[in-house]
């Protein structure tokens, strides 16, 4: 297991607290912003020695990538048809 330093995480957390500033603009253009913040961090995120997701970044991810799946379908289920 990798020992992942401050360094590797730097970039990381800056970008969670820049999304977190982030004004809201409406729903689509939140998800859209949230889609864009997960691939943003997938990029960032501190790796492994074989290249993969450290397991802390991965965890935030799909947590992340599950509130926006959850979202859609409650959209999906309760727009009119």
């Amino acid at each position: 297991m990798t020992n992942h330093a401050k360094e590797d995480w730097r970039a990381w957390i800056k970008e969670r607290r820049r999304f977190a500033k982030h004004e809201t603009l409406g729903l689509a253009e939140d998800i859209e912003a949230l889609n864009d913040h997960i691939a943003k961090l997938i990029e960032l995120g501190p790796k492994d020695t074989a290249g993969y997701l450290n397991l802390k970044a991965l965890q935030v991810i799909n947590r992340l990538q599950l509130d926006v799946q959850l979202v859609m379908n409650y959209i999906d289920r309760n727009s009119p048809k």
